[in-house]
C-alpha cells in the first residue's frame, strides 16, 4: 500500500490523521492570538457606530431589516407582491446606508 493509499484510507490503529497531527502542533496561545487579531481586524473595518451619531437612521435600518426578515419568512403566495416588497426594502436599506455615509463625509 502506498503512502497516499494509507492516508486516504484513514489512520490505522495507533496512528493519527493529518488533522490530529496538525492540531497537536497548534498551541492554545496561537489560537488565541489568531482569534484576537481576527477580532481586531473585523472591529477596525466596521464603520463608526451609527447609534451614537444617527439614532433615527439606525432605528430606520433596524425596522427595515425586521420587515425584510418577516417578508422573507412569509408564504410566497402573494402574486409577486411579497417579492417586490422585499426588493423595495433592500433598496430602502441601501439608501439609508448611503445617507448615513453621506452625513459622515459631508456634514460631521
Amino acid at each position: 500500500m502506498t503512502h497516499d493509499e494509507r492516508v486516504a484510507s484513514g489512520p490505522a490503529e495507533g496512528l493519527c490523521s493529518r488533522e490530529e497531527v496538525f492540531m497537536r502542533h497548534v498551541t492554545r496561545r496561537q489560537v488565541l492570538v489568531t482569534a484576537s487579531l481576527g477580532g481586531a481586524l473585523v472591529a477596525a473595518l466596521q464603520p463608526a457606530s451609527v447609534e451614537a451619531d444617527q439614532p433615527y437612521m439606525q432605528a430606520a435600518l433596524d425596522a427595515l431589516f425586521a420587515a425584510k426578515k418577516n417578508l422573507e419568512e412569509a408564504a410566497a403566495d402573494k402574486g409577486g407582491h411579497r417579492e417586490k416588497a422585499i426588493r423595495l426594502i433592500k433598496n430602502a436599506i441601501t439608501e439609508v446606508e448611503r445617507g448615513i455615509e453621506y452625513y459622515r463625509r459631508h456634514v460631521q
